[in-house]
C-alpha cells in the first residue's frame, strides 16, 4: 500500500473547498462531509488502486485524474511508494484539459 501525500498546492484546495462551503455558503456540516468524502475517498482508492483514474501524460508525465465526490478532481503522480496529490479542483473551474493550472 502506498502513502498519500498532499502537496502545498493540495492542502490549500482543500482548505479553500472548505471555507467555500462554509463560510461563503454556510453550510459547515456540508463542508466536512466534502472535505471528508473527497479525502477518505482519495486515500482508500489511490492507496489500493494508484493507477485509477484518467492518465494525463500528454499534459505532464505521469500525472493521473480521479473524480471524486462532488465532482471534485483530485490530480496526482505515483512512484514505488507514494501518492503525491498536487491540486483538488471542482470540475467547473476546469475550463479546458490542455490548460490547466497545475
Amino acid at each position: 500500500m502506498r502513502d498519500i501525500i498532499y502537496l502545498p498546492p493540495a492542502r490549500a484546495d482543500v482548505a479553500r473547498i472548505f471555507e467555500h462551503y462554509a463560510y461563503d455558503r454556510g453550510v459547515l456540516d456540508v463542508a466536512n462531509r466534502i472535505v471528508d468524502g473527497i479525502e477518505q475517498t482519495t486515500e482508500k482508492l489511490l492507496t489500493e488502486f494508484p493507477n485509477t483514474g484518467r492518465n494525463l501524460d500528454y499534459y505532464k508525465v505521469g500525472l493521473r485524474a480521479l473524480l471524486v465526490i462532488h465532482s471534485h478532481w483530485v490530480f496526482y503522480t505515483v512512484d514505488d511508494r507514494t501518492v503525491y496529490v498536487h491540486r483538488i479542483m471542482a470540475a467547473k473551474e476546469i475550463k479546458s484539459w490542455d490548460e490547466l493550472d497545475l
